[in-house]
C-alpha cells in the first residue's frame, strides 16, 4: 500500500498523479478494452456477415488480428489521461487504419459493410456510450485506487 510520506505539496501531488497514471493503465484500460470489444461485437460484427471477403475472427478473436481481441488494442497513459486504440491493420491498402476505416465508413458505401459504424464513440451501442451508461470506468478506477490505497482508504 502506497504511503503519503511529508513533502511539499507538488511532490504529493505528483504522488497521487502516478498512482492515478498506475489505475489508468492497469484496471481502467482492461475495462475499456472490454468495452470496446463488446462494441465491436454490436457495433460492427451484428450488422451482418460479408460475402465477398472473411472476416479476421471467425472462430474466436484472440491473436487473429481483430478489432475484438483486447490484447491487439493499444493504451497510452500520460498525466491522467488514457488512450486506448486498436493495432488491427487493414487487409488491404487503404489511407485508413481498420478501426478508422469502420467507424468512418469506406470504398462508395453502396454496401451495408461500407456504411459508417461508430463503435468507439459518437453511435449508439458505442464504447464510450456503454461506459458512459454504466460507469464501470469509474469502477476500475476506484478497484485500481483501493489497490494502491487500500481499500479502506478509498471509498
Amino acid at each position: 500500500m502506497a504511503e503519503f510520506s511529508s513533502g511539499s505539496l507538488s511532490a504529493i501531488m505528483a504522488q497521487i498523479q502516478k498512482s492515478v497514471d498506475d489505475a489508468l493503465a492497469k484496471e481502467v484500460a482492461k475495462k475499456v478494452k472490454q468495452h470496446v470489444s463488446d462494441a465491436v461485437r454490436d457495433v460492427v460484427y451484428k450488422e451482418g456477415v460479408p460475402e465477398i471477403y472473411d472476416r479476421r475472427g471467425k472462430q474466436g478473436y484472440i491473436g487473429t488480428g481483430s478489432l475484438r481481441d483486447p490484447e491487439e488494442m493499444i493504451s497510452v497513459v500520460s498525466n491522467g489521461t488514457l488512450e486506448v486504440s486498436d493495432a488491427a491493420l487493414p487487409s488491404v491498402d487503404w489511407d485508413m487504419d481498420l478501426s478508422e476505416s469502420i467507424q468512418n465508413g469506406y470504398g462508395n458505401r453502396e454496401e451495408w459493410y461500407d456504411q459508417p459504424r461508430p463503435f468507439m464513440m459518437g453511435g449508439d451501442k458505442s464504447a464510450e456510450e456503454t461506459l458512459i451508461e454504466t460507469g464501470d470506468h469509474v469502477e476500475a478506477m476506484k478497484k485500481g485506487l483501493q489497490r494502491i490505497y487500500g481499500k479502506n482508504n478509498v471509498i
